[in-house]
């Protein structure tokens, strides 16, 4: 019998299982086969306002962004400026966000996320609250220690405490405030990374963070032929704008193998290392990532016959040094193409050293560290942990064996595409934190915006057609979702009603990326395309497939904590405001409203109308 856990969770050996259940603000994570926590995440109430708010001079200051921000939530939402708490901020090419927390007693409310959004002329663009007014709250002061109850939640999640304890509060759904404390648990050979929540006067487990996005593909085991090498040697790939010292310097030492600022790939030798460190010790000893030579050429070709065994003691792992080779090439192309398009330092990427004074307000020592051919995981499947800024990202390649021989998804570039974006949406919604994606609907965005990142890249002409995502690992021609992405209703007949049945994020996100990629094809019809190549190098184009990425990623830093589907797509008509002057704004509406995300869409009702304007 599954029951939801409303006290200490008992003792269990088994390593945990998340599941979801389709509410906007609750996400049930199912942690043995027999129970459920619970996780709560407020509502939140967002506005979006065109071209901007224009505010009364008491409130508006010509100079001081964060002071306009702070006086005009104290008139929104009414809390008093000692009661809101400035977290993180940061600044764009279409405006300025900043993120505050609600504080009691001077302790910050987790899930209690207030956000506001100014133009480049400190007029208003976005707001959102997930505030409360609390019927009660918690003493600030724990009664119990933490040390008194670490034993029996790590064996409960199955991993260790690796982070200090800090207090804060979380709201609660019954509209209490718990005083938690809060730690970082994880079993990264398991693949666990949980932030729990844990009551400092009970000891009972409130919530958790999940930070690792697993990836659980839909797929027939279909046998096709073995892979024809497409491999080729690329010289000199690295983007000096984006990675100004290159992809193989840290800012502390220079390496010549598959380490660097922005990525770490490598094969993990001993699945009980417990890898918190960007210390390069670490890097070469535990973690083996391949070397190259000194002039940094690793010119590994793949034997696509070859098969890895997991069976006998000596265990084989083929092609290992070209699987860390491409995996740290795809990765840190994703890294310089995202950089480009808004995901930097100042907004809260992946790098072990901040570079050239950018990211001053940020945190560092976070680069991604990728583990291929980690069979000790499992197969058939994909993970990206994205914690918050300043501890690193943490991604598993793992081999898939729907094929003889199996396929290494070291090898599937739109499996790594879609991997890094979960780190890219899970830090930029929210500020930094990663805890802004966790409601079953938010974590099915996250799913969509991967998909749509990986078709992003592979797009190689005008006409955007059909899109069939994971048919290599896969090895079909169906690929590894329910439906090819299509503007066609009769190939992928996915509306934004059938979301409200749906208990697997995975599931919720082939609704959205089959709506995002009908707003591609329209800017590509619209504005053309060109070349992904030079599209990654020069955001500055206008052709449509370029318009869509910058859309994508300015709506990140403008939407509310855990969003809704609608609030997903007002933020992408306010980031074609700010950047665009909404001349994308009636078309973006029909290609949502078409599949049923109109103007008066929500609680799952579709519904088909779009602005009386358009």
């Amino acid at each position: 019998m599954l029951v939801r856990w409303s006290a200490l969770l008992p003792l269990v050996s088994s390593i945990p299982v998340i599941c979801g259940q389709s509410i906007a603000t609750t996400r049930y994570l199912e942690i043995c086969s027999e129970d459920f926590l619970d996780v709560y995440h407020p509502t939140s109430v967002y506005e979006t306002f065109g071209d901007g708010l224009d505010l009364s001079p008491s409130i508006s200051s010509s100079s001081n962004i964060s002071q306009t921000a702070s006086r005009f939530l104290q008139s929104k939402i009414g809390v008093g400026a000692t009661s809101l708490k400035l977290r993180t901020s940061f600044s764009s090419e279409v405006g300025h966000h900043l993120y505050y927390t609600q504080t009691h007693d001077g302790i910050p409310f987790a899930n209690a996320v207030v956000h506001v959004s100014l133009t480049k002329t400190h007029k208003i663009a976005s707001f959102s609250s997930s505030s409360n007014n609390f019927t009660q709250i918690a003493s600030s002061k724990p009664s119990i220690k933490l040390n008194d109850v670490i034993p029996a939640i790590e064996e409960t999640l199955g991993g260790d405490v690796v982070t200090d304890e800090r207090l804060e509060y979380l709201a609660r759904e019954n509209g209490t405030a718990a005083l938690a404390y809060v730690v970082e648990i994880q079993n990264l050979a398991g693949a666990i990374w949980y932030e729990a929540f844990i009551d400092a006067h009970s000891g009972e487990l409130l919530s958790v963070t999940d930070f690792i996005s697993t990836s659980t593909y839909r797929a027939l085991p279909i046998n096709q032929p073995n892979l024809t090498s497409r491999q080729i040697l690329i010289s000199n790939p690295e983007d000096l704008v984006a990675s100004p010292l290159g992809w193989h310097n840290t800012g502390s030492f220079i390496t010549s193998n598959t380490t660097g600022n922005n990525v770490e790939t490598f094969k993990w030798l001993d699945p009980g290392y417990v890898y918190t460190t960007a210390s390069k010790s670490n890097i070469t000893t535990s973690p083996h990532p391949v070397a190259g030579n000194p002039n940094l050429t690793f010119d590994y070709p793949v034997n696509a016959s070859l098969a890895p065994d997991f069976t006998t003691p000596a265990k084989s792992f083929p092609n290992l040094d070209a699987a860390r080779v491409n995996a740290f090439y795809v990765l840190n192309v994703m890294h310089d193409l995202t950089w480009r398009y808004g995901f930097t330092e100042d907004a809260f990427n992946f790098q072990t050293t901040n570079l050239g004074g950018r990211g001053n307000l940020t945190k560092s020592n976070d680069p991604v560290r990728v583990s291929v051919q980690a069979e000790d995981v499992g197969v058939d499947n994909a993970f990206f942990a994205s914690p918050a800024d300043g501890t690193p990202g943490f991604c598993y390649m793992l081999f898939w064996d729907h094929t003889s021989p199996e396929r290494d998804g070291a090898f599937a570039n739109d499996i790594l595409a879609h991997e890094y974006m979960h780190g890219v949406t899970n830090r930029m919604t929210g500020g930094g934190t990663s805890r802004c994606l966790q409601s079953t609907e938010s974590n099915g965005l996250g799913e969509g915006w991967s998909d749509i990142m990986a078709e992003w890249t592979e797009l190689t002409a005008a006409g955007v057609k059909d899109y069939v995502f994971g048919a290599y690992v896969a090895g079909n021609t169906t690929g590894l979702r329910s439906y090819p992405y299509s503007t066609n209703a009769t190939i992928n007949p996915w509306m934004y009603s059938d979301i409200e049945t749906m208990v697997d994020p995975h599931d919720v996100g082939e609704v959205w990326a089959n709506m995002l990629h009908n707003v591609l094809a329209f800017l590509v019809s619209e504005y053309g395309w060109i070349d992904t190549n030079k599209a990654m190098k020069d955001p500055t184009r206008r052709e449509g497939n370029v318009v869509f990425l910058h859309l994508i990623m300015d709506a990140l830093p403008l939407q509310p904590c855990n969003p809704t589907f609608p609030q997903a797509r007002d933020a992408i008509l306010q980031a074609d405001s700010l950047r665009y002057n909404g001349v994308n704004r009636c078309r973006i509406w029909v290609t949502f409203a078409n599949r049923g995300l109109g103007l008066n869409a929500r609680d799952y009702i579709n519904d088909f109308e779009v602005p009386s304007d358009c």
